[in-house]
């Protein structure tokens, strides 16, 4: 980075020479772990368990309202579950995970102007708990050539308040469902899929402030495809997006656009 300190572009890269260079930074090391297992318990059903431990360090420059530095995250994840495979018709995965985020970091609403006077937000440590149901299920190609799929998450999320209770974290779903189905008819594909994400808040970017209503949509997307040639090495396909023209946002001031159609053309060599 010392030589390099420039970030040399394409082209000139005059405009980097003010730049200056990095020398001999390093920043403490974070610590991740992952251990697992499967037991095949039938010849339809597996048992499974995940247990992951990791760390998350907040942004250089980030800031508590003590105007010091936010502590590491840490995170302790346990998941476990069954699997059934019932042969030529479906898999189904059903599960349950618990996550404890030890010093999570998490905007605390309030701003400061920097040195630069940019307006910066402040961040905070807070415990997070979260724990909850997962099902998928996948079905095998029927009639070879339809497969459908499903996954179904009910979570429940709590946050400790700054005066030391817990309450309701909102800036998670509770709940997200989808399904869809894919289907390949001789040189037509044909892949739909639909989404419902449960509400939630957050007051990233909020001009006030205060959290913000965000998510509770249904999100309808359809892609058409047909192959072409003798060697199927073209497809010509058009995707219709946001379906339901449905107004949704997922972070606060960025609107989804609405529906919205593209086509496209692949061509494999």
């Amino acid at each position: 980075m010392d030589e390099f300190g420039g970030f040399s572009v394409e082209g000139s890269g005059r405009g980097f020479g003010k730049v200056e260079p990095i020398r001999d930074q390093w920043q403490e090391p974070l610590y991740r772990i992952n251990a697992g297992a499967r037991y095949v318990a039938l010849d339809a059903a597996t048992l499974y368990g995940n247990y992951a431990f990791g760390q998350a360090t907040p942004r250089d420059g980030s800031l508590t309202e003590a105007h010091v530095a936010p502590d590491d995250e840490q995170r302790h994840t346990v998941d476990a579950g069954i699997i059934i495979d019932a042969g030529k018709l479906a898999t189904l995965t059903l599960g349950g995970f618990y996550a404890q985020r030890d010093g999570a970091l998490v905007l605390t609403g309030n701003t400061y102007a920097d040195a630069e006077g940019l307006e910066r937000e402040y961040y905070a440590n807070r415990n997070i708990t979260q724990y909850g149901l997962e099902l998928e299920c996948r079905t095998q190609a029927l009639w070879q050539h339809i497969v459908l799929f499903a996954d179904l998450l009910l979570m429940n999320s709590r946050i400790e308040t700054p005066d030391g209770d817990t309450g309701d974290y909102e800036e998670a779903p509770d709940q997200v469902l989808g399904a869809g189905i894919y289907a390949n008819v001789g040189t037509v594909d044909i892949n739909a899929f639909a989404r419902y994400v449960g509400s939630y808040k957050n007051n990233r970017f909020s001009a006030d402030g205060s959290a913000q209503p965000l998510g509770d949509y249904v999100d309808l997307g359809l892609t058409v495809g047909i192959t072409l040639g003798q060697e199927r090495r073209t497809r010509v396909y058009g995707k219709l997006e946001n379906v339901l023209n449905d107004e949704y946002s997922t972070v606060v001031g960025y609107y989804d656009p609405g529906r919205r159609f593209s086509a496209g053309l692949q061509h494999t060599f």
